[in-house]
């Protein structure tokens, strides 16, 4: 009997705990949307409620509609520069991960070592060649530049999470297909790749909005032209020496909306994809 009640003590401080954690966690969240809903005024005077005057949309559509900023292309350039990193990073990275799990030898680990090491390397170090490289490939200012950079500095990520989920699938899959005259290339697109969905998963929600929210790397590679990212477009909407809350509020909330929606599919894959993965590794 004093094993169940301590069992159930355990229990129910676990899950007391959860729920605060879960409530300190979405307190911001709450902040943020039900601001960017409230005038000024409401939001100065009562912040975590609803608002004296009610409810406005007022705030959304002076946002879309604002001349210091194209919203619907600032979209279009962030959708297309994390599309554009997910895939690559998916791509390039599944293969070179499929090929250090299965090699053998001091190859295969230097090279998984060097490529892990890249998690440790700040990308604001690599700023000054980086924009140096951009400009001799005369892709500064594109929005291919950021692609390639955006891929190229959340690879060692990538090959963490697939090299380690590679390593708990059995070779025997591998040397069945080469029994019936698979080779390497159709053994890991056709039999390897489909087993990876929790992984590919994982991957694409850290990739994905890590590339969406990112500001740094493309305001450098970008600098202050015509095409800029929602990042980089709310920060030259709203300015550095602002004070309207609702414009803030309102910019911040239209650029969170897609990573929301975005990682709301793709939970129930997230658990997964990163505890048989990197764990594993």
């Amino acid at each position: 009997m004093n094993t169940i009640h301590g069992t159930r003590r355990r229990v129910f401080g676990r899950h007391s705990f959860l729920v605060v954690v879960t409530v300190l966690l979405s307190l911001p969240l709450y902040i943020l949307l039900i601001n960017a809903f409230k005038s000024e005024e409401d939001i100065i005077t009562d912040p975590l409620g609803f608002g004296v005057s009610g409810l406005t949309l007022d705030n959304l559509t002076n946002a879309f509609t604002s001349p210091s900023f194209d919203v619907p292309a600032g979209y279009l350039n962030s959708l297309w520069i994390t599309a554009g990193t997910v895939v690559g990073c998916v791509l390039l990275g599944g293969m070179c991960s499929y090929v250090l799990a299965r090699a053998r030898g001091k190859s295969a680990v230097v090279g998984y070592t060097v490529l892990v090491c890249g998690l440790l390397v700040p990308t604001q170090t690599m700023l000054i060649p980086l924009v140096y490289l951009l400009y001799t490939m005369d892709l500064l200012g594109s929005p291919v530049g950021v692609v390639l950079f955006e891929i190229a500095a959340r690879l060692p990520f990538t090959v963490l999470v697939y090299t380690g989920f590679i390593r708990a699938i059995p070779r025997e899959l591998d040397e069945a297909a080469a029994i019936d005259g698979v080779g390497v290339f159709g053994t890991y697109w056709r039999i390897i790749f489909p087993l990876l969905k929790p992984a590919t998963a994982s991957i694409a929600i850290f990739v994905g909005i890590g590339a969406w929210n990112d500001y740094l790397n493309p305001s450098v590679i970008l600098g202050p032209g015509e095409v800029q990212t929602i990042t980089t477009g709310l920060y030259a909407a709203v300015g550095p020496t602002t004070t309207s809350f609702e414009q803030v509020f309102a910019f911040v909330w239209i650029a969170s909306i897609p990573t929301l929606i975005f990682y709301a599919f793709m939970q129930r894959y997230f658990i997964s994809g990163l505890s048989d993965g990197a764990l594993k590794g």
